[in-house]
This record gives C-alpha cells, structure tokens and sequence, in this order.
C-alpha cells in the first residue's frame, strides 16, 4: 500500500531562484499530494540586496507543473522581536510548529536549496525512513537543548540526523512539542529563545536533529541520500545512493548550467 503525504518547502526571498528550480525536480521526482511553500513574510524581502519586486507564484506553479500553496511565516505563532532577526532560528521554528497546520500524518520536510536528482524514496516496507549522514562530524552543541528541555538522552556517538530535507510524522512532532510544554510550563519557543540566551552559542537548536532523536526508535534508519555541493566549481560525484543534491551558500548562478548538465 502506498502511503502519501504532503510536502512542506520553507524559504524566503534571497532563495527565490533556488526555489524556482527546486520545484522542477520536485515535479519530476517526488511523489506528494498537495506542495505548500512556507515563506518568510517577516523579514521585509524589500531590505534584500537582490530584490527585483514581489514573487510572481504563479511563474513557479508552472515551473512545478502543479498549483501550490502559500503558508505565510506571520500567520503560524505570535511572533517577538527576540524572532524577527533570526531568520534561520525562525525557519526551524516553523518546521516543528508542522502539526499545528498540517492535515497529513506524514510530510516531507524540505529547503528550498535541494535539487533532486533521482526519485525519492521515504518509505520501507511501510515504515518510514529516517536519514542519518554518518560522515558528518559529530555536533553536540544541539544536545544539551534536548537533554534539557525533553528530558531526553541522545544516543549519536558519531555523524547527524541534520540536513535539509526528511520525512516527519507529525504524532512524533506533537508528542514532543507535548512534552516541552508539560515538562517546562512553556512552549518550545520560548525554551529556545531561553536556550540561545544562556549559552550564547550560534548553534543550540536543531530541528532535525530534535526529530531525529525521538524518531529512531519508529524508523528505519538508513545512511544519507543526499551530498552537499559547496563548491562554486562543482562537478560532483554522485554516488548511487544520492537522491537530491544540497546546494549551500546559495549558488544561485550555477544552477542554470546544472539543470542542463544534468537534464533536470
């Protein structure tokens, strides 16, 4: 039995062209139901040093080939001025806030920097599949937010579940935004803002990472389907494995030639 979902694609302005090709291999690539562009409408887009006026959607519903929908940042908490500057921090926020507006149990979780290459795969047998890079080193500046505020061990020795595309199951997203609440008297936000704060630190919160932590248990956990090009001369080697490519660093002005390299 086939299970679908939905697909939720955060971005904001200065990765509109990132976007724009991003949904192409989307269409190409990716089985869903519905596509939902969360975008970042509070941090004014006319203050961006490429700004070329408002984004025309419906030039990127033609580029996906299907109508999508619009999910404005501003309308799914009550934002602070301790968020507003924090563009990245708001970005994660608004991925684990997923079960407040999502009508699926399942939905990939997806930046707008992600280029796919080859069909993606989020279910074995039924269960679905947790992606772990085992390559990359070990960051534990995420730990002490979990183990703190969820009251939670985390079990990784070596690599991450970070990256920038998964499959969530929103009962495990509930169930943790639960615990913060009942464990702390406040919201996740709140803890975050509070976390941040107090360690001063430019990485103590990872969406991906607090999911990851609550969802090996119920996933089948698999190494990586994604490489990360960060190299403005990229010619990557892509190994059979590799599902989508992770453009960092916006590179932007390559992405015209690697569509047609790679006839994506």
């Amino acid at each position: 039995m086939q299970m679908m979902y939905d697909i939720y694609i955060y971005t904001y302005y200065e990765h509109r062209i990132e976007l724009f090709h991003s949904l192409r291999t989307i269409g190409k690539y990716v089985d869903y139901d519905n596509l939902f562009i969360v975008y970042d409408d509070i941090y004014p887009e006319e203050e961006s040093l490429s700004y070329q006026g408002p984004i025309d959607w419906e030039l990127y519903e033609n580029q996906l080939g299907n109508s999508l929908e619009i999910i404005n940042q501003s309308t799914l908490y009550d934002w602070s001025w301790h968020d507003i500057t924090r563009g990245w921090y708001r970005q994660q926020y608004s991925k684990m806030l997923i079960s407040t507006y999502s009508k699926k149990r399942y939905n990939i979780i997806c930046d707008s920097e992600c280029i796919f290459i080859k069909p993606y795969t989020v279910f074995e047998n039924n269960i679905p599949i947790l992606y772990y890079n085992k390559d990359y080193p070990l960051s534990d500046v995420y730990f002490p937010y979990i183990e703190k505020y969820i009251n939670k061990k985390v079990t990784l020795t070596e690599g991450t579940y970070v990256g920038s595309c998964s499959l969530w199951d929103n009962k495990i997203v509930q169930n943790i935004l639960d615990l913060i609440l009942n464990l702390n008297g406040k919201d996740f936000i709140e803890c975050c803002r509070e976390h941040i704060d107090s360690t001063n630190t430019d990485c103590a919160f990872s969406e991906f990472e607090t999911y990851g932590t609550f969802a090996e248990k119920t996933h089948v956990i698999k190494p990586c389907n994604y490489q990360y090009v960060n190299n403005e001369n990229f010619t990557p080697i892509i190994k059979d494995s590799t599902e989508l490519l992770i453009f960092q660093d916006g590179f932007a002005h390559n992405l015209n030639q690697f569509m047609v390299t790679y006839n994506v």
